[in-house]
């Protein structure tokens, strides 16, 4: 693709700006916080394990009630900052779906169809009722992101 005298769109940098558009559609979508009440708990957990009460629901109560003890870690890890942990699991979660993005478009690069990957990519970006998982505190866009990087 030309974008002007002597400059080319690449594939690469056609994928990098998909996953940004993607990204930041994320974000949008995010504001105001549309939280699913699933990541409530895992957002406790979080919270629990930054007051120094550990791995629990409710103080005192060593019972596992997440499904997602690596991203509550992850939550944890990023409440380090002093960002409220409903923001950590969106700033994740939006990083996560431009990263799909980007790895969407290196598979199809991989499979030597480098235009399709930024075209899909800007697809799933206007899907916004299909997106609006990455933007509900869930871990949902980091799992995909996970699969995807193993699979490229």
């Amino acid at each position: 693709m030309t974008l002007g005298p002597g400059r080319v769109l690449t594939p690469g940098t056609a994928g990098a700006v998909a996953a940004a558009l993607l990204a930041v559609s994320q974000l949008f979508h995010a504001l105001p916080l549309t939280l699913r009440d699933d990541a409530y708990i895992t957002f406790r957990y979080a919270e629990n394990l930054l007051a120094g009460l550990g791995f629990v629901y409710n103080a005192g109560e060593r019972v596992l009630g997440t499904t997602t003890p690596l991203y509550t870690l992850l939550l944890a890890a990023g409440g380090l900052t002093g960002v409220a942990v409903p923001w950590v699991s969106v700033a994740l979660e939006t990083g996560a779906a431009g990263l799909v993005g980007w790895l969407i478009a290196l598979h199809f690069r991989a499979c030597g169809l480098p235009w399709m990957g930024p075209l899909v990519t800007l697809a799933l970006a206007t899907v916004s009722r299909h997106w609006l998982q990455a933007a509900a505190g869930m871990e949902t866009m980091a799992y995909v992101a996970a699969l995807l990087g193993a699979a490229v």
